[in-house]
């Protein structure tokens, strides 16, 4: 068995393989040439890496690495976060995942792995990854909170979860003025925010402009396509990163990231952001999180808990240490592949 990297020579084999392996159309786009491309192959994807496993001129198992550069302890620190990981399910060979795995983990200081399967569970844990905590997908739904045609809605909201409704108030509340948030699709090149003055909502451990790579990067998703919209809050402008998807998750919008203007707070962010998905008609506005303050703040104003993500870190033996999440490299959206999450359940 050898492995060798992904690269056009072999897209269509491995786009083959993982149509098979993840039981997908052959024409879906999580599995297209198209998509792999992107992902793997493209000038701003040059940090992320697939890796596949082959037998006799077969894939045996295939797995990828989108990469990020963080800031620890003042030193850059390359992390990666494994996503399609996946095996033969015609010709199945003992061992090849994990070998696949392996491989990918011994080229990086430090890899996450988040979500995912409970197949999965065991086998990272048997080549060293660890537990370490939960990753929080947070979504609400605006129409609960803007918008109640009538006043047996909202007696019924209020009765079923008083909690929740004043809540809801409370971002109501932050701009009941017509004027008091506006947003803007900005149509100019994200380079410009190189040098904006302001903190970083997600992605605080990440040097701007490796950080803003990434967002061109996203941009270009050929499915999902991720857009830049400003937001003026009492005069001064925040800009969000914001996906609006066109796929069975049509409807829901996510919050991939945000650099903040420093006289705005976490609440007013949040809270805005809930006031554009209701301007867009959506149903829900979600978000990704491992950041504690965050997930406090978005919970009282009425975000819930979608999906608790189990996350776990491997770390090689000169690597940082991490034993729980407030010691893990920043986990958001951004992070993983497709916005990193599946679609969410009724509870969201």
């Amino acid at each position: 068995m050898n492995i060798r990297k992904l690269d056009n020579g072999n897209l269509k084999l491995c786009a083959d393989f993982l149509a098979v392996a993840k039981g997908a159309n052959i024409n879906s786009p999580s599995v297209s040439q198209e998509y792999l491309k992107w992902k793997y192959l493209s000038q701003e994807a040059d940090e992320n890496i697939c890796l596949l496993l082959e037998q006799d001129g077969e894939i045996c198992s295939i797995v990828g690495g989108i990469v990020w550069k963080y800031i620890v302890n003042g030193k850059e620190l390359q992390v990666c976060f494994p996503v399609d990981w996946y095996s033969s399910t015609k010709s199945p060979v003992k061992g090849a995942g994990r070998r696949i795995l392996k491989a990918l983990m011994d080229q990086f200081p430090v890899s996450v792995a988040v979500g995912g399967t409970k197949i999965c569970f065991e086998p990272q844990i048997s080549v060293g990854f660890r537990d370490i905590g939960e990753v929080f997908l947070l979504g609400i739904e605006a129409n609960k909170i803007f918008g109640l045609r009538d006043l047996a809605r909202k007696t019924r909201n209020f009765i079923l979860n008083p909690v929740s409704y004043f809540q809801g108030l409370r971002v109501a509340d932050k701009f009941s003025s017509k004027n008091s948030v506006i947003f803007k699709n900005e149509e100019f090149s994200v380079d410009r925010l190189l040098d904006f003055k302001g903190w970083q909502f997600f992605s605080q451990n990440i040097e701007r402009s490796f950080l803003i790579r990434k967002w061109k990067h996203y941009m270009l998703q050929p499915y999902n396509h991720a857009k830049l919209v400003s937001v003026r809050l009492r005069g001064r402008l925040s800009y969000l990163f914001i996906s609006e998807f066109n796929d069975a998750r049509k409807g829901y919008i996510a919050l991939a990231d945000v650099l903040c203007d420093v006289t705005h707070s976490k609440e007013d962010i949040l809270a805005a952001f809930v006031v554009y998905t209701k301007f867009k008609s959506s149903k829900r506005a979600l978000f990704m999180t491992s950041d504690k303050n965050i997930f406090s703040t978005a919970f009282s104003l009425g975000y819930r808990i979608c999906d608790r993500l189990r996350t776990q870190y491997y770390s090689l033996p000169d690597a940082p240490f991490c034993s729980d999440m407030r010691e893990c490299p920043d986990v958001f959206f951004l992070s993983g592949d497709e916005l990193m999450y599946r679609r969410p359940g009724k509870q969201c």
